[in-house]
């Protein structure tokens, strides 16, 4: 009994110790898996997360040259030599198909390839039912396979942005101005209501490497934030998939999906109401089948901006300030002292003997006369000299330096915002509930159709789903049998620039 309660014990230690990756394939968990996991927001408590891709600890991916990152071809859908590709149902392709040499190519029921069928060497093309290839059938060798098969190789090759083990719910995965890449080291399998969002500007590129499943069913979509544009949205499905997983690229139920998808070593198949956005490269079994589209066929080219170092900004040189001179001071002449005179001493004035007066006749004494005294002769003052007062030096004046004059900022004058033109607005199919309606417009813009039953008079106006987009598919249901509507479209620019087209009068089918 001991050992049982041990062998328990040591199960579950083992199995705490274990992830489960995708397709029930039990390993031990990687480093790079633990990093990825740092970087998801943990979503067990909620429908959605946020991945960035601004982390300054991310590895920097050399240039990549424009020509090394662009498929420049108008091609929707394509497969590989000695491969089998197959449209039926009500399946469209808006764009060129393309095979390989000694390939199969199958149209059936009322599949339409709105473009040509590019077949290379000793190609098997049937058609059949209401098929048709509105450009032609044309034989002849194409290098875009191949350049789909090696740009699959450099993407796989670069340093991952961010790492994340699974996709499997919603979750927001937000650009950091320029080559984000998404390591997904299971699966990429949504089904339901859950979306991927990518968040960015017309600068981000976003490419996806994922080792395991790709599958998006239900209502499940790929959706854009901001300006990130088709063209720099890439889906990468590395090598053959994992072992014991099914390696098929699978869109189906009502699934959208947006962007580039490379498959160049795995099937692809697109069925039910499911819509790719883009172009899709596959391997040796490609198949669109019932409502099946690949809308609006626009390849991967991008050219990604590297993230700007910013401006040094010049320390500013302080003007330098003149250092005073200071005034000097004079040295103090000394005041000459005058050489004093002396006084003189007034001469002595002898006493006058009087003269004897004879006896018996005395003689008159006459008055003696005083002797007059000089007036003394008052001491000279001396003038005195003035101090002499130096000569103030003037104290230099700083020459002003001049204010710089700021250059004048010339008014910047608006871009003028181009006129938004509305195109090729037709009805592509009724039933007696519904009319499906498309267009193209100069510009990326939403989508919505003003209906007006033509019989009350009664109008409304199918909501927008505030994506923009040049290729305008709208589906107007709930509508009644053998009844004729009046049918406007209308979109709208990021920048409110709007158009309206001319009336369209379509009746519905009778019962």
């Amino acid at each position: 009994m001991p050992s049982k309660f041990l062998l328990i014990r040591m199960i579950v230690l083992l199995s705490a110790t274990i992830v489960i990756q995708g397709c029930g394939q039990a390993t031990a968990p990687s480093a790079s898996d633990n990093a990825g996991a740092a970087a998801v927001e943990d979503t067990s408590k909620r429908s959605d997360s946020s991945v960035s891709n601004n982390d300054s600890g991310a590895p920097v991916n050399p240039p990549i040259s424009r020509e090394a990152m662009c498929l420049t071809s108008r091609v929707g859908l394509a497969s590989s030599n000695q491969s089998r590709m197959s449209l039926s149902g009500n399946s469209t392709i808006n764009g060129d198909v393309l095979t390989g040499s000694r390939a199969h190519l199958r149209l059936s029921g009322n599949s339409v390839v709105r473009g040509r069928a590019i077949v290379g060497e000793s190609t098997d093309v049937k058609l059949s039912g209401n098929a048709a290839v509105l450009d032609g059938i044309l034989e002849q060798s194409s290098d875009v396979w191949f350049q789909a098969r090696d740009l699959s190789e450099k993407m796989a090759k670069l340093a991952p942005t961010v790492r994340v083990s699974e996709i499997s719910k919603s979750t927001v995965f937000k650009g950091n101005g320029g080559l984000n890449v998404i390591h997904v080291s299971n699966n990429l399998r949504l089904s339901g209501v859950e979306s991927v969002v990518l968040s960015g500007s017309s600068k981000d590129v976003f490419v996806f490497n994922i080792e395991g499943m790709f599958s998006v069913s239900g209502k499940a979509s790929l959706l854009f934030d901001g300006d990130v544009k088709l063209e720099n949205v890439l889906f990468n499905a590395v090598s053959g998939g994992k072992p014991g997983c099914d390696s098929t690229v699978k869109i189906s139920g009502n699934g959208v999906w947006r962007g580039t998808v490379l498959a160049v070593r795995r099937d692809i198949s697109i069925s039910g109401n499911g819509r790719l956005l883009g172009a899709a490269f596959g391997g040796t079994n490609v198949s669109v089948s019932g409502n099946g589209f690949v809308l609006d066929a626009t390849a991967f080219c991008a050219t990604p901006v590297p993230t700007p170092v910013p401006t040094p900004v010049p320390t500013p040189v302080p003007t330098p300030v003149p250092t005073p001179v200071p005034t000097p001071v004079p040295t103090p002449v000394p005041t000459p002292v005058p050489t004093p005179v002396p006084t003189p001493v007034p001469t002595p004035v002898p006493t006058p003997v009087p003269t004897p007066v004879p006896t018996p006749v005395p003689t008159p004494v006459p008055t003696p006369v005083p002797t007059p005294v000089p007036t003394p002769v008052p001491t000279p003052v001396p003038t005195p000299v003035p101090t002499p007062v130096p000569t103030p030096v003037p104290t230099p004046v700083p020459t002003p330096v001049p204010t710089p004059v700021p250059t004048p900022v010339p008014t910047p004058v608006p871009t003028p915002v181009p006129a938004l033109v509305i195109a090729n607005w037709k009805v592509e199919e009724q039933t007696m509930s519904s009319i499906t309606v498309s267009w193209a417009t100069s510009a990326p813009a939403t989508s919505q159709v003003i209906v007006t039953d033509m019989s009350t008079g009664a109008s409304i106006t199918t909501p927008s789903d505030s994506i923009l987009r040049t290729i305008h598919y709208v589906v107007v249901r709930d509508l009644r049998a053998n009844t004729t509507y009046r049918l406007q479209a209308v979109s709208v620019t990021s920048d409110g620039v709007s158009a309206v087209s001319n009336e369209l009068t379509w009746t519905t089918d009778a019962f």
